[in-house]
């Protein structure tokens, strides 16, 4: 996730698409086949050609209608659309692959559609935070892979008999998410957050929200009465914090 303090942003368009679709393409079969080998099929390939597309082909004008910017908050769609755009080919690169490697296991295990509305719940959160508490303009996926990332959590508690490898898997997201705090806080002390400058809010959100979605959406083989509480819980903070975000930005636009 990436912020940008200019209204006017050039992109490096210096990128070979059809490699860069290969390459992906040969990636994310590798991935599929080590992490889900009885399931290689994914539907998150489908995002990853769209958000590739949309890198290659976009226009000024047309990047300027999809990126998130907190001065036209009734442009709704721009709370999304952000997602699909990178501010170069690593930014993209590094994205993408990280969507690969944290959503193979849960669509194996959780399903193509229960993965894909937590990711855009995700980046909806992400846009809403950050339009309340850095508001400037943003572009990037880290919200949605945030989001992914901790939704791992929720899947392992309430599967946490059935899983394989699950202590592996506690490691795993320990790892990704506290090196990404440390990477965050020196980035901050040393260079000041800027060049590049990262979403600490839109981040934030966006994991909050995949440790609190997920509990609502995946299914879980523990306790029924646990499982509940978890998910009308789950569900009230979600709610509470969309309508509190929205409200702000409506009465932000009002004045």
């Amino acid at each position: 996730m990436l912020y940008f303090r200019y209204p006017v942003y050039e992109k490096n368009t210096n990128i070979n698409g059809d490699k860069l679709i290969k390459l992906i393409d040969h990636i994310s079969l590798t991935l599929s086949h080590c992490l889900a080998p009885e399931h290689n099929k994914t539907n998150q390939k489908k995002f990853f050609y769209f958000q590739i597309c949309t890198y290659v082909f976009n226009n000024d004008s047309f990047y300027r209608w999809l990126i998130f910017t907190p001065v036209r908050q009734y442009e709704i769609w721009r709370f999304v659309t952000y997602t699909f755009l990178h501010a170069g080919s690593v930014h993209l690169m590094l994205n993408v692959i990280i969507q690969i490697l944290v959503a193979f296991p849960l669509e194996t295990e959780q399903g193509h559609g229960r993965v894909l509305l937590l990711y855009f719940a995700g980046v909806l959160a992400g846009g809403l935070g950050a339009s309340v508490f850095e508001p400037t303009m943003m572009v990037g996926a880290s919200a949605g892979v945030y989001c992914l990332l901790m939704s791992h959590i929720p899947h392992i508690v309430m599967n946490f008999q059935s899983l394989s490898h699950r202590y592996f898997r506690i490691v795993a997201v320990l790892v990704l998410c506290i090196s990404d705090v440390i990477y965050s806080i020196r980035h901050c002390l040393t260079k000041g957050n800027l060049q590049p400058r990262i979403g600490v809010a839109a981040h934030v959100s966006g994991a909050i929200c995949g440790l609190v979605f997920g509990f609502i959406v995946y299914q879980g083989c523990g306790k029924v009465s646990f499982l509940r509480v978890a998910r009308y819980a789950g569900l009230f903070v979600y709610l509470g914090w969309i309508v509190l975000t929205v409200v702000y930005n409506f009465r932000k636009a009002s004045v």
